[in-house]
């Protein structure tokens, strides 16, 4: 019997491709170490023609993509269409696991109703941090790692979910761990004796704590997903405390310590940059549990960046 073969798309020519097309280069390695027989459609050869030919001739059993997507279309190098609502002809009996943007929203279903044997992609945008990335990495390919390892879909599915979950709490407990001891740190600094503003400590303290709840909810909430509206006023109102600190603080500034300019400083700049994000459509904030703004534009955290 010859081996499955399994093709890999990995285009590769900006920032957000050039990173996921390292993380399918381990699949690549992976698949092959196991004997599976892998077409690397790598950079320029992620090309419609070179992907259809693959798909007719190979009849893959699984086929991972790594790259931008639309709603309706895998894009290959340079944005070319790879899989389009139209070329279906090819998917049947296929798993496709889709690492980018949107494609579960309407091309999944039309895989599935081409033939297709089962697929695993993302409705909305896939954000990652461009700057550590190991756990963006480790859980997308955990999935398409089990299927090499002859685990069902469902079964490889639970392992990406678990891998996924399993960095969110670790990320979740990290900034918690910060949090606690972030409060600490206000504490002594806003403690009798010391100079500077009261109400810049008090205000900082409180938006600290009201952050420290709202990420208890949040690993608590982790599975469920049933608090996350609760958890993104608890944010809000620590921002709003954010804010209050921040003029306490541009009126006190000049008379604190250096330790309290810096403590002072580096809290209020941590809070700003990952407790909330500023819709760049309408200009409200948002707390960063929440993907899209009231005004219906998504939110983009400024330290993440769209794969895809």
């Amino acid at each position: 019997m010859s081996s499955p073969t399994i093709v890999v798309v990995r285009p590769s020519y900006d920032p957000a491709t050039e990173i996921t097309s390292r993380w399918a280069e381990e699949i690549v390695e992976y698949a092959r170490q196991k004997g599976i027989r892998v077409i690397d459609l790598y950079g320029s050869t992620a090309s419609p023609e070179r992907f259809l030919e693959a798909l007719k001739q190979a009849k893959p059993k699984i086929v991972v993509h790594y790259g931008h997507g639309r709603e309706d279309a895998l894009l290959g190098q340079h944005g070319r269409p790879l899989l389009t609502l139209d070329n279906l002809g090819s998917v049947k009996g296929v798993i496709f696991c889709i690492v980018g943007c949107h494609s579960g929203k309407k091309l999944a279903q039309a895989i599935l109703d081409a033939g297709g044997t089962a697929v695993s992609a993302f409705s909305d945008r896939f954000l990652f941090n461009p700057f550590n990335d190991d756990s963006y990495r480790e859980s997308v390919n955990s999935g398409a790692r089990a299927l090499i390892d002859g685990k069902t879909f469902g079964e490889a599915r639970q392992v990406q979910q678990q891998t996924f979950m399993k960095w969110i709490r670790l990320a979740c407990q990290q900034d918690l761990d910060f949090t606690e001891r972030s409060i600490g740190e206000i504490k002594i600094q806003g403690s009798g004796g010391r100079s500077g503003g009261s109400q810049l400590w008090a205000n900082l303290c409180e938006s600290y704590e009201l952050r420290r709840s709202a990420l208890k909810i949040e690993i608590q909430d982790l599975e469920k997903k049933e608090r996350q509206e609760e958890i993104g006023e608890i944010i809000l109102q620590a921002f709003s405390k954010v804010e209050a600190a921040q003029q306490a603080y541009d009126g006190v500034a000049e008379g604190l310590t250096l330790e309290q300019r810096k403590i002072a400083f580096e809290k209020l700049e941590y809070a700003k940059r990952y407790w909330v994000a500023r819709c760049q459509k309408c200009g409200l904030v948002n707390p960063l549990n929440r993907h899209h703004c009231s005004c219906g534009a998504s939110l983009c955290p400024q330290f993440m960046i769209p794969s895809l």
